[in-house]
């Protein structure tokens, strides 16, 4: 027997389930775009000004080599070294000790170029 010869004795008295319709779009309500096409747009919205043509030119691949090798460089010494500074004696990597140096040495020749730079007389005062 098939199952589209079924009577509903032979159910048990239970209907069969009715087959589910697909239930309509629903449109915005001013006709404009959905609520997914507008989600779409607030993402990709800070995206558009990216041009690749622009963003991939010879001053960016150079950074990013610079930036690559810096990085190889420091994950290469990073076997510790020890500092003696006086009484004080630490361990540290050497890339972390290399990076520590850079450090101090761009703060001191800032504040250096800052002490030579003439200061400029303030707006009321006269240039006697």
């Amino acid at each position: 027997m098939a199952d589209d010869d079924l009577s509903l004795d032979e159910l048990g008295g239970e209907e069969p389930e009715p087959k589910a319709k697909a239930s309509p779009k629903k449109k915005h309500p001013d006709g404009g775009p959905g609520f997914f096409s507008r989600l779409g747009a607030k993402i990709t919205a800070p995206f558009a000004a990216f041009r690749p043509n622009e963003l991939l030119n010879a001053k960016t691949v150079g950074l990013v080599v610079v930036a690559a090798l810096v990085v190889w460089l420091l994950v290469a010494n990073w076997a510790p070294v020890r500092v003696v500074l006086f009484f004080w004696t630490v361990d540290v990597p050497k890339a972390l000790d290399f990076l520590i140096a850079v450090g101090l040495g761009v703060l001191l020749m800032w504040l250096w170029g800052r002490a030579r730079v003439p200061k400029k007389p303030a707006e009321g005062e006269s240039g006697k």
